[in-house]
């Protein structure tokens, strides 16, 4: 009697960084993105998905964080193991890179992966003042006042007392 063993065949999907860095990914890792579910039911898994919102570094990242098997109801995975795991992971990119990670899982749709990220930073800039979190995020006080004085430009005809809204709401930081 011969025993034949057919062997699933992995479909696999091509995402395509901002800097145009090409990974082949399983199908099933790339469906943890809504973003990336969405595409490949409108243009289907055999195009090339292009992610103009994440850098290859990032998004190589991103694929590692989505390979590791997430704890569920179903599984006898260890929850404590994926968190500490997770804060691992997390802990080993400098404030900067976390941010870009922040805004991929937001952009990429990866509710866990975002959830995480904004837990570890909160957790990280927890009792800080303003200027720690300024310079936690390696950010001068002139970035940031230049940052928010771009924001407040943007809205300056609707604002009447223009530079005494700027310095009080600036203010914060500068104490």
């Amino acid at each position: 009697m011969n025993i034949i063993c057919l062997k699933e065949e992995v479909r696999k999907v091509i995402l395509k960084s901002s800097d145009g860095k090409l990974f082949e990914v399983d199908e099933a890792v790339a469906l943890k993105s809504g973003t990336i579910k969405h595409l490949i039911e409108d243009v289907g898994g055999d195009e090339v998905i292009h992610l103009p919102g994440v850098s290859s570094w990032i998004l190589e990242k991103v694929i590692q964080f989505c390979t590791v098997k997430e704890p569920s109801e179903g599984n006898n995975f260890d929850q404590a193991t994926y968190f500490t795991w997770s804060d691992a992971f997390l802990g080993s990119f400098r404030s900067w890179t976390l941010i870009d990670m922040i805004v991929a899982a937001d952009y990429l749709n990866i509710e866990l992966l975002l959830h995480l990220a904004c837990d570890y930073v909160a957790r990280q800039i927890y009792g800080f003042s303003p200027a720690e979190i300024v310079q936690y995020f390696e950010y001068s006080l002139t970035q940031v006042e230049e940052e928010f004085l771009d924001i407040l430009n943007s809205e300056k005809e609707d604002t009447p007392d223009y530079e005494g809204v700027v310095w009080e709401a600036f203010r914060f930081v500068l104490d």
